[in-house]
């Protein structure tokens, strides 16, 4: 193999790895930093393999629509304990995995419009949930708070994107 090959293969290796990973990193911390809930926003995006809002919006999202799914699969393990309360819930997250589903779909579709209402009735839904526990604690209240936070994360996340669909690089503006 010809040196001047090997060296450059090698250079490419050191330079592009490093200078996608502390693009990525910043990237984060500068979305992360504009968001309520900066800590929490760090944590889902930890080693993740975001390289511009729209991976950054569709990881959160994702990470919502798990929240949802894991709060849907506690509720039927609740079912009968506390029949009038569970059926609020129950009802209350009858679609959010779905629709979570679909804002991911409507993000890779640049569809962000589509988005927020979506994270919004997320949001709704769990609140409605832990509310009918009438100054209880709501068996899922734990979910019902993660999914909270990870919608409102993406919303000022999908925001930007509606606001300026075109940009994919750079989290600054």
């Amino acid at each position: 193999m010809n040196p001047a090959y090997l060296f450059s293969f090698v250079l490419l290796l050191a330079i592009f790895p490093n200078g996608f990973h502390s693009q990525n990193i910043e990237l984060i911390s500068t979305t992360c930093s504009k968001t309520s809930f900066n800590d929490y926003c760090m944590k889902i995006l930890n080693g993740s393999r975001a390289f511009n809002l729209t991976d950054i919006a569709e990881i959160v999202l994702k990470t919502a629509r798990l929240h949802a799914l894991r709060a849907e699969e506690d509720l039927k393990t609740l079912h009968g304990k506390d029949s009038k309360t569970w059926e609020t819930c129950f009802f209350s997250y009858k679609d959010v995995v779905q629709s979570m589903m679909d804002a991911v779909t409507d993000v890779e579709a640049k569809r962000y419009e589509n988005v927020i209402p979506k994270a919004k009735t997320a949001i709704k839904a769990a609140t409605n949930c832990s509310t009918s526990y009438k100054g209880k604690l709501a068996p899922i209240a734990g979910v019902n708070q993660e999914l909270i936070i990870t919608c409102k994360i993406a919303i000022p996340i999908v925001e930007k994107l509606n606001r300026n669909p075109s940009q994919k690089l750079s989290a600054n503006s």
